[in-house]
């Protein structure tokens, strides 16, 4: 079990479904780039966010794409101005990107509630991104077995 990824960039990588549409209603092309991010917010609560996952991503595919390309280098600036400024170089990605490829996920916020009465966890493909707030056990089978 790890936690999931942790964005650290200020906001900019991260949008509601309004803002996400808005963004492709400018960069149409950017859609490809974007995944469903589960914070436990969002688990726990049934909200909806998503983020810019621009891990396969080329500098040149950010060069053509003028809308990243700004997310990318404001992303940079506060990256520099933070107690992190290492993580400005890579400011196209995640600081912390700890899901691996091509795995569903098994996903328990980090912190619930005192007054459940049960664990909530949940399942997801892939193609979703867990953000930090939450721990992930990557998985390949949607239970586990006792050895």
């Amino acid at each position: 079990m790890n936690f999931g990824n942790m964005p650290a960039d200020g906001g900019l990588l991260l949008f509601n479904p309004d803002e996400k549409e808005k963004f492709l209603t400018r960069e149409p092309l950017a859609r490809k780039y974007f995944s469903k991010l589960i914070s436990a917010d969002e688990f726990l609560n049934g909200k909806e966010r998503w983020c810019l996952w621009l891990e396969e991503l080329t500098q040149k595919e950010i060069e053509s794409l003028p809308l990243i390309k700004d997310v990318v280098s404001n992303l940079k600036k506060v990256r520099l101005e933070s107690s992190r400024p290492k993580l400005a170089e890579i400011p196209h990605l995640f600081a912390q990107i700890t899901q691996p490829k091509g795995l569903d996920f098994i996903l328990i916020p980090r912190h619930s509630s005192e007054n459940r009465n049960y664990i909530p966890i949940g399942y997801f493909d892939s193609s979703n991104k867990a953000h930090d707030s939450c721990l992930i056990v990557p998985t390949k089978e949607f239970y586990f077995s006792g050895s």
